[in-house]
Parts: C-alpha cells; structure tokens; sequence
C-alpha cells in the first residue's frame, strides 16, 4: 500500500499576513558566515610552513586561505571591538581595513572587510616573489600581499615595502619619503636592516635629503641592536665560560667585587685575590658571583658584537660617517641615540 503525501491548509491570521508581507519587502542583510578567528589562520599557516619545503602548492593553498580578507555584516548593536575580537584580529586592523567606514558609528546591514592574517600574507608574497608553489615569479603580485601584511603591522613587510619604494620595484613608483616612512615602522621595532637602510638613505642623500647626523643616528642604533639581538647566543657563552671555567679574568674580578659589597661592604676595596678566596668559601657569596659573571660577560660580548667593524655592518658604517661629521653633530647624533626608545616587535607572536 502506497502512502499518499497528505496537504494541509495553513490558517494565517490577517495580521500575520500584513507582517510577513513588510518583512518580505524590506531590504535582507546576510546572515554571516561560519567565523573562522585568527587562531585559525594562524594554524593555517603554521601548517604550510611545516609542508611548504616538501609540498609547496599545498603551503600555497593554505596560506591564500589565511590571507584572504572575509566579510562580516553588522548586526544590531554591534560595536567595532565586539566584532574584531569574534574574528581574532586586532581594532586597529580591522579600522585599516575599512578606511571609508567610522568605526565608532556602525549600523546594522553594514558590510565590513576582515583582514587576512599578516603573516600568511606575508609569506604568500615570498612565494609570488620567488615563484613558488606554482606561481609565476611576479614582484607586483608579492607587492599586493607585502603592503596588507605592512599595512597591519608585520614588521618585515614594512621593511619589504620600504625597500621596493626605495628601489622603484613591484609596481611602486621610486619615493624615498616613503620608503623612510615604511623603515621607520620596522626600524622602531628594532629590525637592524631597516635601521641600516634608513642610514643609508640619509648619508647617500639621492632619494632624501642628506643629513649626516640621521645617518649616524640609525648606524649607531643598528649596531646597537646587532648584539641585542644576538643576546640569548652570547648568554650561552658566557655560562659555557663558566661552565669549563675559560672565564675572562677581568669580568670574573667585577663579579666577585660586586657579590662580596652587597654582604661585606667593607671589603670594597680589598685586593681582587682576597675576594676571590672569601667568595668560594661561602657558597651563597660564590653563587651571587657565578650569576653576577654571566651577566657582566654578557654584556661586554654584546657591546663587542655592537662595535663589530668588520666592512659592511652597522658599526663600521657609523664609523664613516663620523668621520664626516663635527663635533657639535656627533654630540647631537649621540643625544638622539641615547634618547631613541624602541618599541616591542609583536608581529609574529
């Protein structure tokens, strides 16, 4: 026996009716789309670095998923920072991307851009710029990927911007203001490259006007920063010094004379002999040496890595340039050295 689909009647209410009808002829927004946070496109990417040396046009897919910009229609009462922290990326980006629109002044139905995630951006324009997983190598397309990923803070996409505007490549007209302006956004966060480039601009002085006390502002900073960011490496050093007790004779005196005057003030002045015997018969005394040690050694090796002049780095540079220089600049280049403030570089964390 066969079942016959039945049909029923609905009985709508008029008042119904009237509504359905309104509602029918108002403008829909659309509902949004499966969220998918910037976790998530963060463990994309992640992904395709693991896989890019071995499968490049998988790393390829899943770094153009995570780069791609999403849309997000606001909902009744949405606010900007609601909507930034549902999708994972930060207010300040989501305001970049979405320039013609106030932020503070959203209303429901609005269509806004989510920014792609910086870092997939990023390397989706080395692979453009290289011609991997199986692009055409095309320095215009790297460029379009390299100034979303600057645009949202990633610190060497802002060097890679300011070094095609410098050099006129990938579609970008050969503008040394903009340039200065992309390396400074790296250069503030340390990046020895952009601190160099920027020294470079200004003591050539083709692209921007010459200035001999900048250039030896940004050399002396890049030198300075060459051995902070050798830091943690000179650190095991020093412990591997200690450890095989190669110590340096000099540093290992500082530390006795300075683990001995926070117990014995007295012995402030006490021959560096006496002080070694009183700190390796007590051991609390011998373990504040033995850190004190590291510490110093530490330092005096990235001050060594900073004045590094072998041809080419920072510090052999600052040195040229302070040979073009009087000394009422060199002590207005070291006034601006000693007062710069470098910012935290959290692009990649």
């Amino acid at each position: 026996m066969l079942w016959r689909k039945r049909s029923f009647s609905l009985l709508i209410p008029p008042l119904l009716l009237v509504l359905l009808a309104a509602a029918a002829c108002s403008p829909q927004s659309t509902p949004n789309a499966p969220v998918v946070t910037g976790a998530d496109k963060r463990q994309l990417t992640q992904q395709a670095l693991q896989i890019l040396k071995t499968d490049a046009p998988g790393a390829a897919k899943l770094l153009g998923e995570a780069a791609a910009e999403g849309e997000h229609v606001v909902e009744k009462l949405e606010t900007g920072i609601a909507i930034s922290y549902r999708h994972g990326v930060t207010l300040e980006s989501l305001i970049i991307a979405n320039r013609a629109v106030d932020i503070e002044r959203l209303q429901p139905g609005m269509r806004l851009i989510i920014p792609g995630f910086p870092a997939a951006q990023f390397n989706l324009a080395a692979m453009h710029e290289r011609g991997l997983g199986g692009f055409k190598a095309d320095l215009v397309a790297a460029a379009k990927w390299y100034e979303k990923s600057a645009e949202q803070g990633f610190t060497k996409a802002e060097f890679m911007m300011g070094s095609l505007c410098q050099h006129g490549q990938g579609g970008q007209k050969r503008d040394g203001a903009r340039a200065r302006e992309w390396y400074e956004l790296a250069a503030r966060k340390g990046m020895v490259e952009a601190l160099y480039n920027l020294g470079t601009l200004h003591v050539q002085g083709s692209l921007v006007e010459r200035d001999v006390v900048q250039a030896y502002k940004w050399y002396a900073l890049a030198a300075l920063r060459t051995g902070e960011n050798e830091r943690n490496e000179l650190e095991s050093q020093a412990y591997d010094e200690q450890s095989q007790g190669k110590l340096d004779a000099t540093v290992e005196a500082a530390a006795n004379r300075r683990a001995v005057q926070r117990t014995h003030p007295e012995k402030a002045k006490a021959p560096d002999a006496e002080l070694r015997n009183l700190v390796s018969s007590q051991s609390s005394l011998r373990d504040e040496a033995k850190r004190l040690y590291v510490q110093l050694r530490t330092d005096k090796l990235v001050r060594a890595r900073s004045d590094s002049d072998e041809k080419g780095s920072p510090a052999a540079a600052r040195k040229g340039v302070e040979r073009l220089m009087n000394p009422a600049d060199k002590t207005a280049a070291e006034r601006l050295v000693a007062a710069f403030e470098f910012k935290p570089d959290t692009s990649e964390k």
